[in-house]
This record gives structure tokens, C-alpha cells and sequence, in this order.
């Protein structure tokens, strides 16, 4: 007789990506019934003009924005609003600012969430955020699938596939993200199904339909937030430096092939609605002003600057910009981008020390925990002495603590695979590839850490194999990988 132990072990080997869906889709609904579908609407004011477009679209069949509504909700939330749990239309009638069309999308954002959500929106009647969220959610847990199979091509071997995908699945970081209604995560699943179409690729003799399929994914998620943009080129840098005897052709043809569907599906499009509406080409004086400023000031420093977009709009009006006009404008982004160029060429030390110090902190990013975000209570916000917030927030300390601790360990457990897996460091290096990419696109200008978090998982998956293998050696077992995807 089957013991159930075997019977069990048995059963996973047979059903391991039902296994990880399921395991993933089950926590990210508790998520979803923790924190409800109004959460975190008025966190971000970047946030606003996507809402207001998807309730054009859905109330009216027009993709565009109401400047006037998006202004006073900002003025609204910029002066002391609560910060959490606001409904969009609760908080349209509360401004009480009539809809006046304006045929512009916002300055600075591509238009993909609005369009999904409004969709949603036009066909469920009730208006809620549920119906993106329980979408959200089967995407992350599909790609939690995803990686189960990524893993076991670079690494091969199901137990060390499972850990890494169950990992995925069930880290809180993840999960909370997957489910608040917000675009910021939808890069990650571009770079998920990107390196899953692409690992498939370099393993397949038709390497063409994978890596087409790779750049469609890429460009799907620039639609929602375009920090993907340039990763076929970190694609093909692999390539050329990992697969010396098919350098040339093999690495023209990834980065051709991945990056042609960019181009042709997001690039060409975005850059002519963009000149249409502008008559220019302007991007950096109407997306990176207020980025670049607010991340001069995310340490202590001798000037004015602040990590915070009140007190960048603040500079903004003492530079002149006029108080009855809309928040983020070219002109106000201008102001703030010269006036951060200024500081940066009179005292270029200040800036490659920022940046020295905005790297490290990146490398050892903090993932946001869900209860902290939930109730907004942290450490800095309560501005008491830490034994006093560990007595007062014992719970919030206790999540504190575990933060920093994840933050150490998760990197330097993931870089330690390289020691471990000496054989496999061209696959450790495409993940690695992937989790630093995305900290030096943005590193010149400002970084958060659920910026990070948009490839934060190469560094969980990393983690996982690394600790799997130290566990597999400490009891005799060893580590051997078999499975072979060149």
C-alpha cells in the first residue's frame, strides 16, 4: 500500500502547474478580500487621470481626460485629503467639477490601464475595481506558472522549479501588488511572459515565433507603463555575451525580433498620438522634471530638494508657475527640470553621490508589505523613537524588522547562486540581467522601490533555487541539474 507521504509527492509531480496556480490564485483572492476593491485609489495622483479616463470610457465612449476634474481632485488630495480608500465617483461628486472633455491624455502616461478599466467598467454596471483586480490576479498567477517553467529550463529538476514558483506565489509583496488596482505591476508581467517567450526561444529551432511573441508581450505592457522598453537589448547583450559561437546572427536576430514588435505595436503609435497632440517631441520636458527633482531629494541634502511631489509642486510655484493652473504640465515639468539640471552641473559630487546612494538603496530594496500599506502607518510617518513604535505597533514593528531583514538577505542569498551553480552562471546572469535592468533605467533620475519591484522577481526566484540547494546539500542529497535548454 501507498503510503501518503509518496502519494502526496506523487500527486504534485503530476500536477505541478496546477499546484502553483492554484496555490497563487488562492492568496491573491484573500488579498483581494482583505483590502477590498477601493484601496489605494488615491495614494498615487499619477493615478487620477487613469480613472478619469476609464470612467469617460465607460460612461460615455471617450478615451480622454477632464482637465478640470483632474486638477481638482489633485488640489484635493495635495492639501490633506485622506490618502486611502476613496472611491473615484465618491470622490467625483465630492469635487463637484462637471465633465468638460479635453481631447489630450495625460502628459505623461500611456493610456493602456485607463482603456482595460473603462472596458470593465462599460461592461460589469456596478463600478468597481473587483473586476480588474480578480483579472490582475489570474494574470500574476498564470505567471507564477511561468515560472515554474522558466525554472525548470534554466535549471531543471521540478523540486527547484517548484520552490522558486511557490515562492513566487506566495511571497506578500507579490500578491499585494497583483491585486491593487494601479498599473505599476503590469511591467512585470511583460518581463515575465517577455523571458518565458524568449528562454523558449533560444531552446527552440524556431527561434523567430518565440521571440516575436517575447518583443508583443514587451510591448503590451509598455501600453500600461513603458520601463520595458529597451529590454530586447538587454536580451540581446545575453546573447552575445553567453553564446559566443552564434554571436553575430543570433544576437541580431533576438534583438530584431523582439524589439520589431515594440517598435511597430507601441513605439510608432505612442510617438505619433504624441506629436499629433504636441506638435513636439519634447518627452523630457514633460515626463522626467518632477522625477528628476523629487529624486535629488530622496536623502538629506544642502539644497531644497524633497522626495515628495507636494514639495515639488511647492518649487514649482516659487519658480513661478502659476497656482489655478493643473499640477503636472510641460511648463511646470520644465521648471522643475531646470531647475534640478542647475544644482547638478554647479555641484556634479551632490549628484554622483545621489546616485551612489540611490543604487545601494535600490540593490536592497524594501518590498512594501501589506499591513503597513494597508493601515499607513510606518516608522517615518509616526516620527517616534523606535522602542516606543515597537511598543505602540508591535505588529507594524514586527513587519518593519521582517522588511529589512528580506531586503538583506534576498539579494545576497540570490548573488550567492553564482558560488553555488558555477556551471549555470549564464543563466543566473539572465536573471540577474533582468532584476538590474530595471535599477539602471531609472538610476540617473529617481527610484522607489515598487519601481524595483517591477523585476524584484528574478532576485525571489534566485533566493529560492539557492536556498533549495543549501537545504538538498545540508542533507546529503546534493544538487545536480540535468536539464539542459541549449
Amino acid at each position: 500500500m501507498v503510503s501518503t507521504p509518496q502519494t502526496i509527492i506523487s500527486w504534485i509531480q503530476k500536477k505541478p502547474k496546477s499546484i502553483v496556480f492554484t496555490l497563487a490564485l488562492c492568496m491573491r483572492v484573500l488579498y483581494i478580500a482583505a483590502f477590498g476593491d477601493t484601496y489605494y485609489l488615491n495614494v498615487s495622483g499619477t493615478m487620477f487621470p487613469h480613472y478619469n479616463m476609464a470612467a469617460n470610457l465607460a460612461d460615455h465612449g471617450r478615451l480622454v481626460t477632464n482637465e478640470l476634474f483632474i486638477h481638482a481632485a489633485e488640489q484635493h488630495t495635495y492639501h490633506g485629503s485622506p490618502r486611502r480608500n476613496i472611491d473615484y465617483y465618491k470622490l467625483e461628486q465630492r469635487v463637484q467639477v462637471p465633465r468638460q472633455f479635453n481631447s489630450n491624455p495625460h502628459i505623461e502616461d500611456t493610456w493602456g490601464y485607463a482603456a482595460l478599466l473603462g472596458l470593465l467598467w462599460k461592461v460589469f454596471p456596478i463600478k468597481s475595481y473587483l473586476f480588474i483586480q480578480i483579472f490582475q490576479a489570474l494574470i500574476d498567477s498564470y505567471a507564477a506558472v511561468l515560472i515554474l517553467q522558466i525554472v525548470l529550463w534554466l535549471f531543471g529538476g521540478l523540486s527547484v522549479a517548484l520552490s522558486a514558483s511557490i515562492a513566487y506565489a506566495v511571497f506578500p509583496p507579490f500578491a499585494f501588488f497583483a491585486i491593487l488596482p494601479i498599473r505599476d505591476y503590469f511591467p512585470a508581467w511583460g518581463a515575465i511572459y517577455s523571458l518565458y517567450f524568449f528562454i523558449r526561444g533560444v531552446k527552440s529551432e524556431k527561434k523567430l515565433k518565440w521571440w516575436l511573441s517575447g518583443g508583443a508581450a514587451i510591448a503590451l505592457s509598455c501600453w500600461f507603463r513603458p520601463t520595458l522598453i529597451l529590454l530586447p537589448c538587454a536580451y540581446a547583450l545575453w546573447i552575445a555575451l553567453t553564446q559566443p559561437h552564434k554571436r553575430i546572427g543570433t544576437t541580431a536576430m533576438a534583438l530584431v525580433a523582439t524589439a520589431a514588435p515594440v517598435m511597430v505595436l507601441f513605439w510608432l503609435p505612442f510617438v505619433g498620438q504624441f506629436y499629433f497632440r504636441y506638435g513636439s517631441l519634447d518627452f523630457g520636458g514633460r515626463i522626467s522634471g518632477m522625477t528628476l527633482w523629487i529624486g535629488l531629494g530622496k536623502h538629506s541634502n544642502k539644497y531644497h530638494f524633497e522626495a515628495n511631489d507636494r514639495a515639488a509642486y511647492r518649487r514649482a510655484l516659487l519658480l513661478g508657475y502659476p497656482e489655478d493652473a493643473p499640477m503636472w504640465t510641460p511648463q511646470s515639468q520644465r521648471l522643475l527640470r531646470d531647475d534640478a539640471l542647475r544644482v547638478i552641473k554647479a555641484d556634479p559630487l551632490f549628484y554622483l553621490n545621489t546616485v551612489t546612494k540611490r543604487y545601494v538603496r535600490a540593490f536592497f530594496t524594501r518590498p512594501p508589505f501589506p499591513l503597513s500599506e494597508k493601515f499607513g502607518i510606518s516608522f517615518e510617518e509616526a516620527d517616534v523613537k523606535l522602542r516606543n513604535f515597537a511598543i505602540t505597533y508591535p505588529l507594524f514593528f514586527a513587519e518593519k524588522m521582517v522588511k529589512i531583514l528580506i531586503s538583506i538577505l534576498f539579494p545576497l542569498v540570490a548573488l550567492f547562486a553564482f558560488g553555488l551553480y558555477r556551471e549555470r552562471w549564464r543563466e543566473i546572469l539572465l536573471l540577474v540581467g533582468i532584476w538590474q535592468y530595471r535599477i539602471f533605467l531609472f538610476l540617473p533620475f529617481h527610484l522607489e522601490d515598487r519601481y524595483v519591484m517591477e523585476c524584484y522577481f528574478p532576485v525571489v526566484i534566485l533566493a529560492a533555487v539557492s536556498l533549495q540547494a543549501l537545504v538538498q546539500k545540508q542533507s546529503g542529497a546534493g544538487f545536480r541539474f540535468t536539464a539542459d535548454y541549449r
